[in-house]
């Protein structure tokens, strides 16, 4: 689809920052893609294994959006979440359902500091 490859994007998420968390998405050739169509699913969990969701972002629940070639997860709620780390992946959904992961990696959460 779109990438040869998974990144491996480590997130440092500061409670309280309320800008969201963006991955521009280009297709083969490099150029900006085209995400018109496709959903985003990514969750955040303790370890890849655990059962438990700490955080779902996804178009479906409004956390997360497609803005032109880009990908946004919404993290002004991360002053409520009572996590620190985890692990998450996140996937890129045709309309025919058709998932590709791209990108993975740790989750922190710093607290914030300014109040």
């Amino acid at each position: 689809m779109f990438s040869d490859y998974v990144r491996n994007d480590d997130l440092r998420i500061y409670a309280g920052d309320d800008r969201p968390i963006i991955w521009p998405v280009t297709d083969l050739a490099g150029a900006p893609a085209d995400l018109s169509g496709f959903t985003v699913q990514a969750q955040v969990r303790a370890s890849p294994q655990a059962p438990d969701v700490l955080q779902e972002w996804s178009t479906t629940n409004g956390r997360a959006a497609i803005v032109g070639s880009t990908i946004q997860l919404a993290v002004d709620d991360s002053e409520t979440w009572t996590w620190s780390q985890g692990a998450y992946d996140l996937h890129l959904i045709d309309s025919s359902s058709r998932h590709e992961v791209i990108a993975w990696g740790r989750v922190v959460v710093l607290p914030g500091v300014t109040r």
